[in-house]
């Protein structure tokens, strides 16, 4: 398939130095999750965002690992939940892209920590509820969430793709210049 960036991957064997974060914050910033059924238009790059945002106390590889979270999206597609659990083919080409997306980050370990995924199913009950108008009941026994409250994270705000694109760009940045730091830190302390 041929990217944003004019580069070509294979999506379903991907190839980690063609995956770039431009490419992934352009597909992102133009995929409405939900399957665009929600009120306002809200991308998955939004999405990321706010995951990453979530995770500010664990350090900036945990945010980074929040705000790739759905990054696999940006060579699949954004199919809704409900549909990819019923395609065992697309769940492994998604598992195998992610693995990829997470070698060329540098991100070794568990695909899929807890830390994000809790964070993940708090920031999708927010968006339930301000996005999809989902009440508490549905929250709870549709999807098997916690009901947010009223003052819980960050909320959606359904930004244009051009203003999730930039968006998902200057969080990738700020977490950048983050491991950066922390780097210099750990070489002064050595």
């Amino acid at each position: 398939m041929k990217l944003f960036s004019g580069l070509f991957c294979n999506s379903v064997e991907s190839d980690p130095p063609a995956i770039n974060i431009g490419d992934i914050a352009h597909a992102l910033s133009n995929l409405a999750k939900f399957g665009g059924h929600s009120d306002r238009f809200f991308s998955a790059a939004e999405h990321g965002v706010l995951v990453s945002r979530a995770l500010i106390g664990y350090g900036p590889k945990m945010r980074l690992r929040g705000l790739l979270n759905g990054a696999p999206a940006a060579y699949l597609g954004e199919l809704p939940q409900s549909v990819k659990v019923q395609i065992p083919l697309f769940q492994k080409a998604e598992e195998r892209i992610r693995k990829a997306i997470m070698t060329r980050f540098n991100l070794a370990g568990n695909p899929h920590p807890d830390a994000v995924e809790d964070a993940h199913k708090r920031i999708l009950a927010i968006e339930l509820q301000d996005l999809l108008n989902s009440s508490d009941t549905e929250i709870r026994d549709v999807w098997g969430l916690t009901p947010p409250g009223p003052d819980e994270g960050e909320r959606p705000v359904g930004l244009l793709p051009f203003e999730a694109h930039g968006r998902f760009l200057r969080e990738y940045e700020e977490i950048i210049d983050a491991l950066e730091k922390s780097r210099e830190v750990g070489k002064r302390a050595g």
